[in-house]
């Protein structure tokens, strides 16, 4: 995988272990809930210092407004450096989402919009983000699909030594999804991505915080 900061570019690989729990039903015939837990951390084989860990909990509900699929969440989050070692910060964010599918024969495409506030404990950490996703998918048999999500993140930090800070990350993945049932499946891919931002390197450096997750 290359990752890049501005013209910091450096090559490593990771693993990225994700858990997720999770409660859905319905509250009334057009409006669905779901209560989740959360936890997944990034382990680089060199680049070390970016190792980091969250763990949350959340809840959230969805409506189908014009065929599309409005959400409203809600997450207490725990942010860590390292593989769950020293507690970064503790924030609350709320997030409004909508997404819809098309489907083409063997093709669906979803695209998707999202955009949250985070309050934290941290200045540093609280800030704007919207995200723009493009899942694609592409049906080879019954179990074997062609998957990739190109997408954009967007970040607007607004306090702390973060206040005026803006990244943008550009990211896109190519992958092979089996379906072993219907809530369940297995996917490996490769990613691409790139960030900019209007900080310079050495301030990120310094800083140590991975606010933007």
């Amino acid at each position: 995988m290359a990752r890049s900061a501005g013209d910091d570019r450096r090559r490593d690989v990771y693993a990225e272990p994700d858990l997720t729990l999770r409660l859905d039903g319905k509250l009334t015939s057009d409006v669905s809930y779901r209560l989740y837990g959360r936890s997944s951390f990034d382990t680089f084989a060199q680049e070390q210092v970016s190792n980091e860990t969250f763990a949350l909990v959340g809840a959230r509900l969805t409506r189908n407004i014009l065929d599309w699929r409005t959400s409203i969440s809600y997450e207490h989050r725990f942010e860590y450096t390292g593989v769950y070692e020293d507690l970064l910060f503790i924030a609350d964010d709320v997030l409004i989402s909508t997404t819809r599918d098309f489907s083409y024969g063997p093709f669906t495409v979803s695209p998707t919009a999202q955009l949250s506030y985070r309050f934290a404990d941290v200045p540093e950490a609280r800030r704007y983000r919207l995200d723009l996703l493009l899942p694609l998918e592409a049906r080879i048999t019954s179990r074997w699909s062609l998957v990739s999500t190109p997408f954009v993140e967007a970040y607007w930090f607004t306090d702390g030594l973060n206040e005026g800070r803006q990244d943008i990350i550009y990211s896109t993945s190519l992958g092979l999804r089996y379906s072993i049932a219907r809530n369940i499946s297995l996917t490996t891919s490769a990613n691409y991505e790139w960030r900019t931002s209007n900080v310079p390197l050495e301030a990120l450096s310094r800083s140590r915080n991975r606010t933007e997750t």
